[in-house]
């Protein structure tokens, strides 16, 4: 049953009060812990590489068996939404571990969340060991708080995990080697494309897909997709190159590279790292996309998407960066 923030028990009035994802970890010292680290794309191994840096920081004893586990920690990211599209399937796991393994402590790291038809604090329902479960930006924290929990759950509020590399040797290592080879403009191509509709990233059917080893199906999509300098042709590439030239930010005989480097049927995890490494500017609707460029030091604008995680995730993480900004395109057009 939805509640409202004012009688929600979990909405104390200061901020400040909120649980902190290193008093959860803390809190895990001395048990076996199982981590789902919910794979996905070239961003969410940032989120992956950030939380497992935190854990490793808390000196947690990780298992891979879940079922010797005295507690589990599930990632974080943007996979708690309804909008069409993303798998339910960690979703899924969630719900499985709050209700079969209520014995064990359980933290879900900071996401973004959106419900329209589910029933989120259901997952934790007769739950009565500690659950933490985190928002990684205020409006989360909001949606989450139009649910009902048992007394045994917390709500916090705390950075993207991807945040946690910021001063990690990966990201050291990309400052000390960064140039300004080229503009950097990502548009994602999924269900979340802030324009047009979403493009089909392997077009055929889908047998004849699987019949071409996975290995090979990733090198027809990175050579189909040929990042290399070109002229942006889609309106919204237009747009955010007039912006980076309003802004002083770009020239005339600066190199672009367009496309969707967080798809890994595009881009490599390290040539997505090396993309960003050298661009001398950096325009995305790839959210981690521009958490890693904020965090290397280049003047970076993320753009407001079609539901509030990039929105909230500039405002609560990256609001005080002066070379980070937040664009939304339709206010412009």
């Amino acid at each position: 049953m939805h509640t409202t923030a004012e009688a929600n028990p979990h909405a104390p009035a200061d901020e400040a009060a909120l649980p902190k994802v290193d008093q959860a970890l803390e809190s895990l010292k001395g048990l076996r812990v199982y981590f789902d680290p919910i794979w996905g794309n070239n961003g969410d191994d940032l989120i992956r590489w950030g939380a497992e840096r935190a854990l490793q920081r808390h000196g947690l004893d990780l298992t891979r068996e879940l079922s010797s586990a005295q507690a589990i920690v599930v990632n974080g990211g943007g996979s708690l939404i309804d909008i069409r599209g993303p798998s339910r399937v960690p979703q899924d796991n969630l719900k499985r571990y709050a209700q079969a393994h209520a014995d064990k402590p359980l933290v879900v790291l900071p996401s973004s969340v959106l419900f329209e038809d589910t029933d989120f604090g259901s997952f934790f329902a007769g739950r009565e060991t500690p659950a933490w479960v985190f928002a990684r930006e205020r409006i989360s924290l909001e949606q989450m708080r139009r649910f009902e929990y048992p007394p045994a759950v917390q709500l916090g509020l705390d950075n993207d995990m991807a945040f946690q590399l910021q001063d990690a040797p990966v990201v050291e290592r990309l400052k000390r080697s960064a140039r300004s080879k080229h503009l950097l403009i990502v548009e994602r191509a999924d269900l979340e494309r802030v324009s047009g509709e979403a493009i089909q990233a392997m077009p055929g059917p889908n047998w004849l897909k699987q019949a071409i080893p996975p290995a090979l199906r990733m090198t027809a999509h990175r050579l189909r997709a040929r990042l290399k300098p070109a002229q942006p042709t889609t309106e919204f590439a237009q747009q955010a190159l007039a912006l980076l030239k309003a802004d002083g930010l770009a020239g005339d005989a600066d190199p672009i590279i367009y496309g969707d480097i967080s798809e890994p049927r595009v881009c490599s995890s390290e040539r997505f790292l090396r993309l960003i490494a050298d661009a001398k500017a950096v325009v995305s609707t790839r959210l981690h996309v521009g958490i890693l460029a904020a965090m290397i030091g280049k003047p970076t604008i993320v753009v407001k998407g079609r539901y509030h995680k990039i929105l909230g995730i500039h405002d609560y993480s990256m609001a005080d960066w002066s070379h980070v900004r937040l664009w939304d395109p339709k206010a412009d057009s």
